[in-house]
């Protein structure tokens, strides 16, 4: 069996030859030059402020939808797998840039009455085309469902 090797770490050769307060006054000089305590001294006197614009914001109609649209979206990607989620963002991407560059192209001209029967026995079309239906109609069944009793719904829900 091997024998361990014997290596000792060297000790770092660090000569102290400034005190924190020097350190910390370079810092802070350091600081103001790059102008950070000027934004963050600006920030803290300017918050009162801040928080009632952003409160004014939020108290009114538009404002509920936007903070329950953002709660249910967020709720959603919570609910998707990683792997799923990636697949649909790729799903998009790449149907919108297939659908850019056709639009680029010029690709869009009817097919035409032969064209047309081509389409209804092209197999590869209608796998595409399967969950694209599958979808569309679950997607009907949720638009029809009644949602205003959800967590989501808030204490503007009825006022739309």
């Amino acid at each position: 069996m091997a024998e361990p090797l014997k290596y000792e770490i060297p000790k770092p050769n660090w000569t102290v030859t400034r005190s924190a307060d020097d350190e910390l006054r370079e810092l802070i000089e350091l600081l103001h030059q790059r102008g950070v305590l000027r934004l963050v001294n600006s920030l803290l006197a300017s918050l009162p402020s801040v928080a009632k614009v952003m409160l004014d914001g939020i108290d009114n109609r538009a404002g509920s939808n936007a903070i329950q649209n953002l709660s249910a979206l967020i709720e959603l990607i919570g609910r998707m797998p990683p792997e799923q989620f990636r697949r649909v963002c790729l799903g998009v991407t790449l149907a919108l840039r297939t659908a850019g560059d056709a639009a680029e192209r010029g690709d869009n001209a009817a097919p035409g009455l032969k064209g047309a029967v081509r389409l209804l026995h092209d197999d590869e079309l209608w796998r595409a085309l399967g969950p694209l239906l599958q979808g569309a109609r679950s997607f009907g069944a949720a638009l029809a469902r009644d949602t205003d009793r959800s967590p989501h719904a808030g204490p503007h829900a009825g006022e739309r």
